[in-house]
């Protein structure tokens, strides 16, 4: 995913998949497995970075096309 995000940069397709994938993969972790959700760099902290990632990327083209 972060390939077609770095080769497909005039596109915001892939930065939205990666999005949605990473809340889905959090969701099925919840109710897979809740236990890693305490643990140690947990799911939670890693997709949120993820998540904010994709924010970053899509405001700073929202900026740079304005």
């Amino acid at each position: 995913m972060g390939c077609l995000i770095i080769f497909f940069r005039k596109s915001t397709l892939p930065v939205y998949i990666a999005a949605v994938a990473l809340c889905l993969l959090l969701i099925f972790v919840g109710l897979a497995s809740p236990e890693y959700l305490i643990s140690a760099f947990n799911p939670v902290t890693t997709n949120i970075l993820g998540l904010g990632f994709c924010y970053l990327i899509l405001f700073v083209d929202k900026n740079d096309n304005a």
